[in-house]
């Protein structure tokens, strides 16, 4: 019976440094405002670059909802959450080559931001399609054009 609770003392004591540890661990920093619309935005670059729709008008929602709250606050310096509510709200029920079009018109107050603030690039790269003329970023370094899709999934350069 003593052999049994001080191996459960033993085993209680080994594990609770790792379980502090584990609940004193940093949490990761809240997102600012565009930040979170960025993350949005890729996902409405991924489905582009999967030659679909699907999800756009539920990122286009979040974008617009986000960027007018933002708005609202109008932080010092802050991103053009004007332009980014206006051209996500024009994202919203189009076609895909319509969405291909508009996403343009969403990229570049993102691309304007990241430029501006580079402090804010998390995983952030931009690249240019010359065939369609037209910018885009993505979370990832491996390009995926949204403007062509699979049918020319890798025209773009590094800008």
């Amino acid at each position: 019976m003593k052999r049994t609770v001080f191996v459960w003392l033993l085993a209680f004591a080994l594990l609770t440094p790792y379980s502090v540890a584990q609940s004193t661990a940093s949490a990761p920093a809240p997102q600012t405002p565009f930040e979170k619309i960025v993350s949005e935005y890729y996902r409405i670059h991924d489905a582009l670059a999967r030659d679909t729709t699907e999800g756009v008008n539920e990122a286009a929602q979040k974008i617009v909802k986000l960027a007018s709250d933002a708005s609202n606050k109008k932080p010092v310096n802050s991103p053009d959450f004007i332009a980014i509510k206006r051209a996500a709200s024009a994202l919203q029920g189009k076609s895909l080559a319509e969405a291909r079009q508009q996403f343009f018109e969403l990229s570049k107050p993102i691309i304007a931001e990241l430029k501006r603030n580079p402090s804010s690039r998390t995983s952030a790269f931009t690249y240019k399609c010359s065939m369609a003329n037209k910018s885009w970023v993505q979370n990832k370094k491996d390009i995926r054009n949204p403007y062509y899709g699979k049918s020319m999934l890798k025209c773009g350069e590094p800008l």
